[in-house]
């Protein structure tokens, strides 16, 4: 385990997007403040949470060049899309990838949390902007069951992951030439007919007597 100037702990390597937003690089772009993810440490303040807003750092967004203006003011070297889970408005989200890897560059570091397991909405965010750096899920798991006394009650495992930058290769076949997308040490998967994407297996140990759901 590896420690932060500000008391914070990471274990592996810290990913590009952490590193920008150390530095104060990362604008962070709320695309909607609407979630169905109810995290009880949510830190959206009332006038964004559960309520279809954007902001640009602290700026309200009314139209697409303030985002534009807000980033440049910074200097910001990437952003970091985020809510309520930007998922939901995933046609606003594909808008603003697309606007901000146009204007700055496809090295302008994109990463984007979500808490929505819905995998047909995660391709279709990763492949409007296939050169999106990095996608940062937070997962809330709870367990039901009886406490020592007897009693009813409710636990809340929070499970974070992160990915490295993705590595895009062509590959030809029967004279058909394709985009594979890889991420190191995750396999890829896919139905017949659908994209091959990579995937990150899930393991959480749970406590006899308990059931599981996925808020």
């Amino acid at each position: 385990m590896k420690k932060l100037p500000k008391n914070s702990f990471y274990t592996g390597e810290l990913a590009k997007g952490c590193i920008y937003c150390g530095r104060g690089s990362k604008m962070v772009l709320l695309v909607t403040g609407l979630c169905n993810a109810n995290c009880f440490y949510c830190p959206l303040s009332e006038k964004k949470k559960n309520k279809d807003v954007i902001y640009a750092n602290e700026k309200i967004v009314k139209k697409d060049d303030d985002i534009i203006r807000e980033a440049e003011l910074i200097e910001a070297e990437g952003t970091g899309i985020t809510g309520g889970d930007p998922l939901i408005t995933i046609s606003r989200t594909i808008k603003y990838i697309k606007m901000l890897k146009e204007y700055f560059g496809k090295e302008h570091h994109i990463h984007l949390y979500t808490s929505i397991l819905n995998i047909e909405k995660i391709r279709k965010a990763v492949f409007c902007a296939i050169m999106m750096i990095g996608i940062v899920f937070a997962i809330v798991v709870y367990a039901n069951g009886l406490d020592d006394g007897g009693v009813s009650s409710n636990r809340d495992i929070v499970l974070d992951f992160s990915f490295k930058e993705p590595v895009i290769e062509k590959v030809t076949i029967f004279n058909e030439t394709y985009d594979r997308v890889k991420m190191p040490s995750l396999p890829n998967y896919g139905n017949v007919g659908e994209p091959i994407l990579p995937v990150k297996p899930s393991k959480c140990f749970i406590a006899s007597e308990r059931y599981v759901g996925i808020y």
